[in-house]
């Protein structure tokens, strides 16, 4: 593997892993003096340092070191805006003079012929280096390079620029990498086509370079021509033709456009074997015969005819000026649907009338590619593959095709089983033919119809060296370019979506605006009502710390009419006993009077009976009159006594009852 190193630096990033192991062939390009000695001091195995910077002119320029050595170039830096964090590291230290060279002179003084992977790293003077490799620009397969997304240095290139270069000269950028909080950005660029974009001529007409065969004409804007250009056209396909023709083949071209499967096989076949191709396309099949012409081939023949089931007159439906390989008989019963330009009646042939008219025992390799019509074709071929004059086909399967022609690729698959054939598909990787799983149906694919599987292999393994080397390198670039296209295509739905969702977010600023001031027009209204709400909030809470007074005020008065209950009712229960207790003296009294009224009456009957002996009793009578009175005073101070308790009593039932009515006010 030869790998070129070009700011090199310490070799850490690229010089160094790649030297690992002593297999590859390293040039490290490093315009540092100082730093180009201590990469030589490694002495690491294959490597080859030069002291220079590569750039359009061959001799001498000034070249800025700045403090951080690995931000040196040969253009001065302009630390503004984003880059000043950087300020310190991107300080002009020293300006020396450098030993310039051309990358094209370069690679001609080592004789490279072909570089597997370039890295650069010239901080801003990447554009003017792919241009100082000229047309060697070619021999490189693989670049890596890094530009600035915010610019950095006066002059430097942009990513846009050196994008549009190298794709202009075969190139495609398959993947991308940030760095240094964004303002910087890794490039990595495959090689899909060794020839530059196709050019258009005073004619009109498009002109490509087909690898290893030569240039080609195409109908300006011509799909497959785009498709080619890009390097994703049926690059498998074309490298089966490099592993399976020999020299003295016949090969047939059934749809051949402006041939390119015809050039290759030509390039093969020499000036041994036969191409034979078919067109019904007048236009386009003027251009076949002058590309095949111009290439220098004279071991062809062309037919403007197309291919059917039986000879005749048909009409062809044409594909406009970008889609002419895609003209056809097949037409579905709305033929408005179809996007075709136009249609003309040309003549049509069966294969098998065209065999026995050339007096063809054998085509060693047929291509069919007729938009749909491959049923019908083969149909007009059965007496010939009957016969074993065609073993081995390649046919496109396309299901919206053949649909269209009122068939299906399934039908297509059991009318080739019908007729003996395997349905096989090229392996890129053992290149080598597998049998075809079955399938219901397929959008588009190359298959191939073999009649004796092993021979056909046997055949591919012993392809001559330089075939299989085109093959290889075909499936390579058609891999690379494949992956480059596919990695354009997410990247192309991402900045849709990107864009999309940028619409959607601006969409959504404006949305979010007016419903901001439509918010802003209905939130003063309700600004007001709720400063009335506030207010009437105010008011009723006011209202609650009042009535909460109050009721504070209320359970206070509460507790201590509560209070003067329990003392009234402690009062009456003293006053009920004595009650009581008065009650039991007057009954104490009342029993007093009742002794005394028994005394009275037995000391009148006493009294009587001294009468009768006053004289004896005299004495007794004054002491007993004496007692009499005593008792009589006695009796009066009791019933005064038992008066005054009567009317204490009712006078204390009052106030008792007075009170009761009192505390049953105080309830609630």
């Amino acid at each position: 593997m030869i790998v070129v190193d070009i700011g090199a630096y310490d070799g850490s990033a690229v010089t160094i892993p790649f030297a690992e192991g002593g297999q590859n062939i390293i040039y490290a390009v490093e315009p540092i003096p100082e730093i180009a000695k201590e990469l030589e001091k490694l002495a690491l195995p294959g490597v080859t340092v030069l002291n220079a910077a590569v750039g359009l002119e061959d001799g001498e320029a000034p070249f800025f070191v700045n403090r951080d050595k690995q931000t040196s170039s040969l253009l001065p830096n302009l630390c503004k805006g984003a880059w000043e964090p950087y300020f310190e590291k991107l300080q002009l230290d020293a300006t020396i003079q450098v030993h310039v060279i051309r990358l094209d002179t370069f690679i001609q003084q080592h004789q490279i012929e072909e570089i597997d992977f370039l890295k650069i790293d010239t901080r801003g003077n990447e554009l003017n280096l792919l241009k100082s490799a000229g047309d060697t620009l070619h021999r490189i397969k693989k670049i890596t390079l890094k530009v600035q997304v915010v610019p950095l240095y006066t002059g430097s290139s942009s990513k846009d620029e050196i994008v549009d270069y190298l794709e202009c000269l075969g190139f495609r950028l398959y993947h991308t990498d940030f760095q240094t909080e964004h303002l910087e950005e890794s490039l990595e660029f495959v090689r899909v086509n060794r020839f530059a974009r196709a050019t258009t001529e005073l004619n009109q007409s498009l002109v490509v370079e087909i690898p290893f065969v030569g240039s080609l004409r195409f109908p300006r804007n011509d799909y497959v021509a785009s498709l080619l250009e890009e390097g994703i056209f049926e690059g498998p396909e074309q490298a089966f033709l490099w592993l399976y023709l020999r020299k003295g083949d016949i090969f047939f071209d059934c749809g051949a456009h402006v041939g390119l499967f015809s050039a290759i096989a030509s390039k093969i076949l020499g000036d041994e074997g036969k191409v034979i191709g078919f067109e019904p396309h007048p236009d386009i099949f003027r251009l076949y015969n002058d590309n095949l012409s111009n290439l220098g081939h004279s071991l062809f023949q062309g037919f403007n005819v197309g291919l059917s089931e039986q000879d005749g007159q048909a009409q062809l439906y044409l594909g406009d000026e970008r889609k002419s390989a895609f003209s056809t008989f097949a037409m579905d019963k709305n033929p408005e649907s179809q996007e075709f330009s136009s249609s003309i009646w040309v003549q049509q042939r069966s294969l098998d009338t065209v065999l026995r008219e050339l007096a063809i025992d054998t085509v060693d390799f047929a291509k069919l590619d007729v938009e749909g019509w491959e049923y019908f074709v083969l149909d007009g071929a059965k007496e010939s593959i009957g016969a074993g004059k065609l073993p081995l086909w390649m046919i496109e399967f396309t299901e919206e095709n053949a649909q269209v022609s009122g068939k299906s690729t399934k039908a297509l698959r059991q009318k080739l089983e019908e007729l003996g054939y395997i349905l096989c598909y090229f392996n890129a990787t053992t290149l080598r033919l597998e049998p075809e799983p079955v399938r219901d149906s397929y959008i588009y694919k190359n298959l191939f119809a073999v009649q004796d599987l092993e021979e056909v292999n046997l055949r591919l393994h012993n392809a001559a060296p330089m075939a299989k080397n085109y093959a290889r390198q075909l499936i390579q670039m058609w891999d690379a370019a494949f992956s480059a296209y596919s990695f354009r295509q997410e990247r192309e739905i991402l900045v849709q979506r990107l864009n999309f969702a940028q619409e959607e977010l601006a969409n959504a600023q404006v949305n979010f605006s007016k419903e901001i001031e439509d918010l802003g027009k209905s939130i003063h209204p309700l600004h007001v009502q709720l400063s009335d709400k506030e207010a009437l909030i105010e008011s009723i809470h006011k209202q609650l710390m009042d009535k909460e007074e109050l009721i504070i005020s209320n359970s206070t008065q509460l507790f201590e009419k509560e209070a003067l209950i329990h003392q009234l009712d402690a009062h009456i229960k003293q006053l009920n006993t004595r009650l009581e207790q008065a009650h039991h003296h007057e009954v104490s009294l009342t029993a007093s009077l009742k002794r005394l009224a028994n005394s009275e009456e037995r000391d009148q009957r006493i009294i009587k009976n001294l009468r009768t002996d006053k004289k004896s009793q005299k004495d007794r009578l004054k002491k007993i009159t004496s007692r009499l009175d005593k008792v009589e005073s006695e009796k009066r101070a009791l019933e005064q006594e038992v008066e005054h308790l009567k009317t204490g009593r009712a006078a204390l039932k009052q106030v008792i009852k007075a009170l009761i009515l009192r505390v049953r006010g105080m309830l609630p």
